[in-house]
Order: C-alpha cells, then sequence, then structure tokens
C-alpha cells in the first residue's frame, strides 16, 4: 500500500488558498484538553467537533487519508467552506429569532380578536416600539388598514336567501318565456332637485402651462325638491308623475297613482292594455303594499312581478328628469 505525503498535501492546499500559518496545521484548528478539534462540524453543526467526528460525517476513515489523497483535499474543503445558505439560515435562529416569531404570533392574535386596534395600543400592550408594529403589520403579516365601503343595506341570511329565490324565480320565468321581461312596466320615485351641482371631472377643462389654475365657488345641493314617480319598460318611459306641494306619499296617493298609470298603458301601449298580459314590479314600500292597493291591482287582474324586501334604485333620477324635460 503506497502512503502519499499527507503533511505536504496540506500545506500545498494552504498555500494555494492563503489561509492559516504554514505550520502544516488548519487555521481553524485548536487544541482541547490536549487533542485536536474544530470549532464547528460544517455537515451536521456540531460544536466543537473533532477530526474524527467530521471524516465519519463526510463518509470516510482515517484509514482512507493514508490511500487516497483527494479524501485529504476533501476533508479540508469541509473543515474550511463557507456553511450553506440554509444552514447559516439555521444558525440564526437565535432565541431573539423565536421571541420575535412569537411577538408576531401575538399581534396577528389581537388583531383577529379586534379588527379595529389600532397599532398604537398593540405597542402599548406587546410593550413593543411602534414602528416594529408598523413592520409587523405590513411586512410580517401583510395587513393594511382600509375603511368599510358603504352598501344600500345590510341584509340577514333570511333576506339574502329570499332575495336569491326571488333571482332564481324570475329567471325560470325568463326562461320559460323569453319574451317576459318586454311586458315588464317597473315603477319607482326619486327626489328630483332644482338643480345639480356640477362634478370636478364636469368642470375639468384644458389650459396651457403658462395660464393660471380655474377656479370656481363651492356650492351645495338645491334645497328645492320634488319626489318623482316614474314607471318605465324597456321601450322607455310609460308614465311619470311629480308630488304636489304639501302631500305625503300614502295609499290614497298610490292609487290614484295606479289609476293614472292603467290610463296611460292604455294609450302608449295599446298592445300590453288589449292583451292584458303586462306586469307590475315596484318595491314593497308601505303605500305600495296596502290594502287599498292590493284590492285595486286583485279588481283589475293586474299580474305582479315576484319582489325581494328591498329593490335597489337601478336608474339616477337626474337622467330621468332631464329626458322628461
Amino acid at each position: 500500500m503506497q502512503l502519499y505525503p499527507v503533511q505536504e498535501l496540506l500545506n500545498d492546499f494552504h498555500a494555494s488558498k492563503k489561509v492559516g500559518k504554514r505550520t502544516g496545521h488548519l487555521h481553524p484548528m485548536i487544541f482541547t484538553s490536549e487533542s485536536k478539534t474544530f470549532p464547528n462540524c460544517t455537515k451536521c453543526q456540531d460544536s466543537p467537533a473533532s477530526p474524527e467526528h467530521i471524516m465519519q460525517c463526510i463518509g470516510h476513515c482515517r484509514l482512507d487519508i493514508y490511500t487516497d489523497p483527494a479524501v485529504v483535499i476533501e476533508v479540508v474543503q469541509n473543515v474550511l467552506r463557507r456553511p450553506r445558505r440554509c444552514e447559516r439560515r439555521r444558525a440564526c435562529r437565535t432565541p431573539e429569532h423565536f421571541n420575535n416569531r412569537r411577538k408576531i404570533n401575538e399581534v396577528e392574535k389581537m388583531i383577529l380578536a379586534n379588527r379595529r386596534i389600532t397599532v398604537r395600543e398593540v405597542a402599548e400592550d406587546l410593550n413593543i416600539s411602534i414602528g416594529s408594529c408598523h413592520s409587523i403589520f405590513i411586512n410580517d403579516l401583510g395587513m393594511r388598514r382600509v375603511a368599510a365601503k358603504f352598501v344600500p343595506k345590510l341584509l340577514n341570511c333570511d333576506q339574502k336567501q329570499h332575495r336569491m329565490n326571488i333571482a332564481n324565480e324570475m329567471l325560470d320565468s325568463v326562461r320559460d318565456d323569453p319574451n317576459l321581461l318586454q311586458r315588464v312596466i317597473t315603477g319607482d320615485g326619486a327626489w328630483v332637485y332644482g338643480y345639480d351641482v356640477e362634478t370636478k371631472a364636469q368642470s375639468s377643462q384644458w389650459k396651457l402651462p403658462h395660464e393660471p389654475r380655474p377656479k370656481k365657488a363651492r356650492q351645495v345641493r338645491s334645497d328645492v325638491k320634488v319626489l318623482l314617480t316614474v314607471f318605465f319598460d324597456c321601450r322607455g318611459v310609460v308614465h311619470h308623475e311629480f308630488l304636489p306641494q304639501g302631500r305625503t306619499v300614502n295609499k290614497e296617493y298610490y292609487l290614484q297613482v295606479m289609476r293614472n298609470l292603467r290610463e296611460a298603458i292604455r294609450q302608449k301601449r295599446p298592445d300590453l292594455w288589449k292583451n292584458k298580459n303586462w306586469l307590475l314590479h315596484h318595491d314593497n314600500a308601505p303605500a305600495h303594499i296596502s290594502l287599498l292597493v292590493r284590492d285595486f291591482l286583485a279588481k283589475n287582474n293586474t299580474l305582479m312581478m315576484p319582489r325581494s324586501h328591498r329593490i335597489p334604485q337601478i336608474w339616477p333620477p337626474v337622467t330621468f328628469s332631464c329626458s322628461l324635460n
């Protein structure tokens, strides 16, 4: 068995890498209890590590050093190489790292318990700085504070289910009769103001770089308003009425509106009036579902479309007021 000059190989390796002193010993090696040890094993991160332990981790024995010179280079490379990225990340998981993880979990638990809690309250409860709390909110948890959006009405579970049932019923009716929507006359009411305030987009205009920015006085919505009740179908407006001053929308007023609507249908939609197959669609306002109005509609065999608890306003009043004018 041929023996290789192990010491000379080690010295040549150190000279080429420019590490350690040219004494024949590896630079990171130290003596502990009169035995050679290294600060740590780059394979299993044990500290300290003996040469025999390092040889065992890389899958070699002491005899391999004397039989294969490449083993010497492999041993030296494993002793001197830098830890891999995953090993450095594992080594960085100090108690401070786990404390940060615990604080992040505590912050997340507090936010989930109270979505409206402020950063200052969290920082005071956990005894951390406001800057650290901001960093946890944004960088670690990926959260941002948003305002709730306004909706016409918050419905409970029963109302939502009722709306779904009504929608499915109407879809089934349209599938059975594709011309159903052409026979539906929808009615609703809205306040129409004396004038509409010009929006910022409407008042915008082009200007040259040297020209000053245009100005306009702040305006408020008109105090003059009137209630407009309008009925329309797929072909346009069928009937409209303005509420007289001093009157309120009650069952007597809406009964007269129904009579005027029937007369408008007879004049403007003679085909629907002749076939008597038009359907009325309005919401469930108190005046609309009063016994007086229901008896009038039933007496005249007026068909009704199914309605939900609340029908959202689907047309802007200003559009119809302009078209009516």
